[in-house]
């Protein structure tokens, strides 16, 4: 999973620094960016720079950093794409005993598993739940964030 830290050091070099012509800016949609194979290749050779950029702003690659610089959609995307990949992880995870098995796997019922989905899960229902069911401060700041958009 491709971090938005580089993509949202990119969009800020965009934004601040006239004469640079970028790969995204702000306005670039996350999933466009992880679905680029050739924005994710040009972000990705110009690491270096972007990490000379981030210690001229005397920025980290931390979740406090991050936050400072990145469109909190971005961060909700990011971490439901991550989510997702972990929960169809999970029927894998269960039959391997990497986590406590199901009653199924248990009996070798492999395809009974009870961390099987039953149901597609898109990224925009994570989201959606997200913001409807979590409370914390870092999910707190990305909903204060969405709702000024409104």
């Amino acid at each position: 999973m491709f971090s938005p830290y580089y993509p949202a050091l990119e969009a800020l070099k965009n934004a601040i620094e006239p004469d640079y012509i970028g790969t995204l800016g702000y306005s670039t949609k996350y999933p466009e960016i992880i679905n680029n194979p050739q924005i994710l290749d040009q972000i990705t050779n110009k690491i270096d720079e972007l990490n000379i950029f981030a210690e001229s702003l005397n920025l980290n690659k931390n979740f406090d950093q991050l936050i400072l610089i990145c469109k909190g959609k971005w961060i909700l995307r990011s971490f439901t794409s991550i989510l997702k990949e972990e929960i169809l992880c999970l029927s894998h995870k269960c039959r391997e005993n990497e986590i406590t098995r199901c009653q199924y796997c248990e009996i070798v019922d492999f395809d009974k598993c009870l961390y099987k989905p039953k149901f597609s899960i898109q990224n925009l229902d994570l989201d959606k739940n997200i913001i409807m069911n979590v409370k914390c401060a870092n999910v707190d700041y990305i909903l204060q964030k969405l709702s000024q958009l409104n």
